[in-house]
């Protein structure tokens, strides 16, 4: 099969590191240079790594596709199956169409795909201190993370874990599942079960959200913090007028005793 995969992120690229150990990919779609980069989480030069891995690797000028130019390109090659990897757009109806057997993605969330559907779920995860992350392998269609489930895996946090550390064991998990069901000799591997249930979109989250609200509790912080670093633009605070960014901390309760506690409520010494 002509294998082409999707990507624009570290993460992908971590995905499919682990993928063409196994699988043999036709060629990568990634992002040309000329969009803003500083608009994209995790941003990867897909084009570097696919020089080094020696890899087929084509250029597009539109991350969500628009592009007479794109399309014409993309028309002309022949591709069975599109693996969507760390690709935070949409897929158009004409390449969905385009490719002969499927294009896939994979979608996680703390409480399922059809629950879990649309932005920032694993971030929203780890602010939430969830213990454990559900990931879809599904068959993308007209929608958002609407299509048949092929396969689905699910992986727990450590209070150690980060969105960092997310993203990797997500990558680790993704890869297993898309070799399983690439190398499948099932005829109805790509038909996959309708979701069921009553959908629900996660909102968009956007740098201005990541301000922390020191009146939530020290374990809240701590996963507010650990939900929103890196790659994502961190949590922050002011001191005066001065931003201040916050990429990790170490959660500790100042016993009630210590807080009532002063030097200067001290007899016994000078002050100085």
């Amino acid at each position: 099969m002509k294998i082409v995969v999707a990507t624009a992120t570290q993460s992908g690229l971590d995905t499919l590191d682990m993928l063409r150990e196994t699988i043999d990919i036709h060629m990568v779609l990634g992002l040309d240079g000329g969009q803003n980069k500083k608009k994209i989480s995790g941003h990867a030069d897909v084009s570097a790594y696919c020089q080094n891995a020696q890899l087929s690797y084509l250029g597009v000028k539109s991350y969500g596709l628009k592009c007479d130019q794109d399309q014409a390109r993309l028309l002309s090659e022949e591709i069975d199956v599109l693996l969507v990897l760390g690709w935070q757009r949409l897929i158009p109806a004409w390449l969905i169409e385009h490719t002969k057997f499927a294009v896939i993605g994979g979608h996680g969330s703390a409480v399922g795909i059809t629950e879990g559907r649309g932005r920032s779920p694993q971030n929203r995860a780890s602010i939430l201190g969830r213990s454990s992350f559900s990931i879809s392998l599904f068959k993308i269609e007209s929608g958002v993370d609407s299509g048949p489930v092929l396969m689905e895996k699910t992986f727990t946090y450590s209070q150690l874990d980060d969105i960092e550390t997310s993203y990797f064991k997500t990558s680790w998990i993704m890869s297993d599942m898309m070799i399983e069901l690439l190398n499948s000799s099932d005829p109805m591997r790509f038909d996959g079960l309708a979701q069921v249930g009553v959908p629900a979109y996660l909102p968009k989250r956007a740098a201005e959200d990541g301000r922390v609200d020191w009146g939530m509790s020290s374990a809240q912080i701590y996963n507010f913090v650990r939900g929103l670093t890196h790659p994502y633009p961190g949590a922050f605070t002011f001191l005066g007028e001065i931003r201040v960014n916050i990429w990790s901390l170490i959660p500790f309760d100042v016993p009630v005793d210590l807080l009532a506690y002063r030097p200067e409520h001290r007899t016994d010494v000078e002050m100085v």
